[in-house]
């Protein structure tokens, strides 16, 4: 399908279609020089020119699109506006060029790239600031005035398989014999809209074309009913606004896109639920390397917003920061948040900082995203398309993300918990890798709390110099030190001391700095996705853990139903005994109980569920170094060595002495090995 082609060769009709009296002859000039064969004479700068007024001429259609007629014929006089705007400019260096003058206009519009809407609006201010007179065209008169030049002779990217010669001599037939004024735009923009419906389609069924095509072969049936399902409901039930927003990225490639292609382009237009609901997919190691292909687009940068919107939203926050210098390029643009690099002033100084921002629009596009994902499970459920294995699992999972969603549209929560996490992980490590040892620097970013009284929606933090990615580590024993430092913190303080978990801590959410023979510094980011842990909850764990470990389903069902927050009646504790006993034999992994305890309906919270992602995602450091029981190490070490302080009498182990009993009676050390078995085949 070559729709990029039509949608130039449409716009093009579009383009002389609306020749008005004032318009001056510099513009019918232009026409004729591309119209007479002319085109390869023109300079590359010019030709490159000639598409981009092309291709946002398609933008302004592609926004009147699926709009109210009064709406269609508003935007076709703004796409008028623009081309006449843009033609007298574009005619001006080609007459420049003629006499070899180097004073080009190079005044273009070329919005920054962000939503159509924006891009749209953009554009339309800038006429109104910089050429007025472009917006006066009278729209009764402009049909007596259409060039008649041959369309078909127009030169393109590619061949244009889509709309043809006859197609457009249709269209100029038609838009000649009409003498209502605003019959013309509705009937330029409704064929334009039935065109890109084909295409709309596509996208629509974006789920069904990768199945098709081979790409769901994760392994795990009803992971890939769920993912395929979820992608076409998902795109099916988007605002217009979301679908227009993946065409006009397709049209700025300039070409038709890959498969691939399109399907980052996709990604990059979505709204944050479905982006965190495949990474979550994504990052468990049962979903196969097929599913983590095709999930990899969310983990580079996201789309990111112009610095005309940072600026507009620096400027209209009520924080009374003083921030200038903000950087163009960000440092880095996640699903719902940005970072630039900018100045900040207090107290007569000024500091480098990075300036962290919620995109624009965001909470709209997650109240949509949340609605949208029960709507699609309850669906599944009402209509039995999921398995009730499956289903208790796929709605926790919803849960999950609507609470991480919301958590992370609170900056002043956010501001919180990056403040607790440099209390609590910032610490020098010492590791061991092979007799040699190393220190490990863990820092976490400081943060800038706005003036008493104020209210902001900025997250300032200290700026540090991007060091190196994990993945960009050459020297072994560096990346292996650095992986046993970060999960040895981790662990550390989500079972053992505060209960803090970063349950997205990624390669992408860390940086290596610093780095020597013996040392390094690693800075942590991104903290919208963590939690601190209840006592219960790290009990529950623990004792889930070691009955998997030690197959004691007595072990299993007190941890299970420690999660209840309430005295259970001992014939519930009886009947659930007896199931854990009968599938004692078939589940091995303390996750996989996890799970059949949330279909069970003992789980009220997804606190084991977070802890245990959270576990499976950190555990994957070792995992590349090739150390697959680097986590399990780790945690039995810190268990051991921790043990004893359940017998004292201010603990802060999760664990009582009883419980400590319980799980083994040879000796502390002996009875919590083995605690944890993320990903491990008994």
């Amino acid at each position: 399908m070559r729709i990029y082609i039509f949608l130039l060769l449409f716009l093009t009709v579009v383009s002389c279609a609306h020749v008005d009296k004032r318009v001056p002859d510099s513009y019918n000039d232009e026409i004729n020089i591309i119209a007479q064969n002319q085109w390869k004479n023109l300079k590359q700068a010019r030709k490159n020119e000639v598409y981009k007024v092309r291709n946002n001429l398609i933008k302004f259609m592609l926004d009147s699109c699926y709009k109210t007629d009064a709406q269609k014929i508003e935007g076709f006089k703004k796409a008028q506006a623009y081309l006449i705007d843009s033609t007298e400019k574009l005619a001006f260096n080609i007459k420049k060029d003629k006499l070899n003058n180097s004073d080009i206009y190079k005044l273009i519009l070329d919005p920054p790239r962000w939503t159509l809407k924006d891009e749209v609006d953009w554009m339309n201010d800038e006429i109104k600031a910089t050429n007025p007179s472009a917006l006066e065209v009278d729209s009764s008169s402009y049909l007596s005035h259409v060039s008649g030049i041959d369309l078909s002779s127009l030169p393109d990217v590619e061949g244009n398989e889509v709309f043809s010669s006859s197609d457009l001599k249709e269209l100029m037939s038609a838009l000649n014999s009409n003498n209502a004024s605003d019959e013309v735009p509705l009937l330029v923009v409704n064929k334009f809209e039935t065109k890109v419906t084909t295409y709309f389609d596509k996208i629509r069924n974006l789920g069904s074309e990768l199945a098709a095509t081979g790409q769901v072969n994760f392994g795990n049936e009803e992971a890939e009913k769920f993912f395929v399902k979820f992608l076409d409901y998902y795109y099916s039930n988007v605002d217009i606004s979301v679908i227009k927003n993946i065409l006009n990225d397709v049209i700025d490639i300039g070409r038709e896109p890959t498969q691939m292609e399109l399907v980052q382009v996709m990604f990059k237009n979505s709204g944050p639920g479905l982006g965190k609901t495949l990474q979550q997919m994504g990052k468990d190691p049962n979903m196969g390397d097929s599913l983590a292909e095709v999930i990899s687009v969310l983990e580079d940068d996201g789309k990111a917003v112009p610095q005309y919107l940072v600026e507009r939203t620096v400027k209209s926050d009520k924080g009374g920061f003083k921030i200038s210098g903000i950087s163009e390029k960000p440092l880095g643009t996640g699903t719902m948040a940005q970072v630039n690099k900018a100045v900040l002033e207090r107290n007569s100084k000024k500091e480098t900082i990075a300036l962290r921002f919620l995109k624009p629009g965001i909470d709209k596009r997650v109240e949509e995203d949340l609605k949208i994902l029960k709507d699609f499970i309850e669906k599944m459920g009402n209509e039995g398309e999921l398995s009730e294995d499956f289903l208790p699992s796929a709605r926790k999972l919803v849960e999950s993300i609507s609470t991480f969603l919301k958590s992370e549209l609170d900056i002043v929560d956010a501001i919180k918990k990056q403040d607790y996490a440099r209390k609590v992980y910032e610490q020098k490590v010492k590791v061991t890798v092979d007799s040699k040892n190393f220190d490990i620097d863990i820092k976490v970013p400081k943060v800038y709390y706005p003036a008493n009284g104020k209210k902001s929606k900025l997250h300032l933090q200290e700026f540090i110099e991007f060091g190196s990615k994990y993945s960009s580590i050459d020297d072994k024993f560096t990346k292996t030190a650095v992986a046993r430092a970060i999960m040895k913190t981790w662990f550390d303080e989500a079972l053992i001391k505060s209960g803090f978990v970063h349950s997205d801590l990624h390669q992408g959410n860390f940086t290596v700095r610093k780095i020597t023979p013996e040392s390094a510094e690693v800075v942590l980011f991104d903290f919208g996705m963590s939690e601190t842990l209840t006592k219960e909850t790290r009990q529950s764990f623990i004792l889930i853990g070691a009955g998997v470990e030690f197959k004691k389903p007595a072990l299993i069902v007190d941890g299970i139903l420690m999660m209840d927050n309430k005295e259970v009646p001992k014939a519930k504790r009886k009947e659930l005994l007896e199931k854990v006993t009968a599938e004692i034999g078939n589940i091995e992994q303390t996750e996989e109980w996890i799970i059949w305890a949330l279909k069970e309906g003992h789980l009220k919270n997804d606190q084991l569920g977070t802890l245990a992602r959270g576990g499976v995602l950190v555990s994957q450091l070792g995992k590349i170094v090739g150390e697959e029981t680097m986590h399990e190490d780790i945690v039995e070490d810190l268990l051991a060595k921790n043990a004893l302080k359940a017998f004292g009498k201010k603990s802060d182990f999760p664990l009582t002495k009883g419980q400590v009993f319980r799980i083994g009676t040879s000796s502390c050390a002996r009875s919590i090995k083995s605690f944890f078995t993320f990903g491990k085949s008994k």
